[in-house]
């Protein structure tokens, strides 16, 4: 089975349907976007030492680095896909958590 349905058609609707492949592809932009985004958040970070852009960097790792990392680690342990999205959404919401701290934290 190469794809994820997240609908039911049993009442004539039609179903929605992601082939696995355009998921990998997804998640692998997701990473790859999030890991340029990270680094540049950790080097401002590290070069003015302010708490707040550490938190932002940290919630972007989270909510894509980790996440993508989770949706495959998952995947390729033999999880079912839900599985797989439950994971990264955990991870995801402690991004978000991660980001509102950094948009609430003052430099002293």
């Amino acid at each position: 089975m190469s794809g994820y349905s997240s609908g039911s058609s049993s009442s004539g609707g039609a179903s929605l349907a992601i082939p696995l492949d355009v998921m990998i592809i997804a998640w692998l932009v997701v990473i790859a976007l999030g890991a340029i985004v990270s680094f540049y958040g950790i080097r401002v970070y590290r070069k003015t030492g302010e708490r707040s852009m550490g938190f932002l960097a940290a919630g972007f790792v989270l909510i894509s680095v980790a996440s993508g990392i989770t949706w495959f680690g998952l995947w390729l342990w033999g999880a079912n896909l839900a599985i797989c999205e439950m994971g990264s959404t955990a991870l995801m919401a402690g991004g978000f958590g991660a980001i509102l701290y950094s948009l609430r934290t003052r430099t002293p």
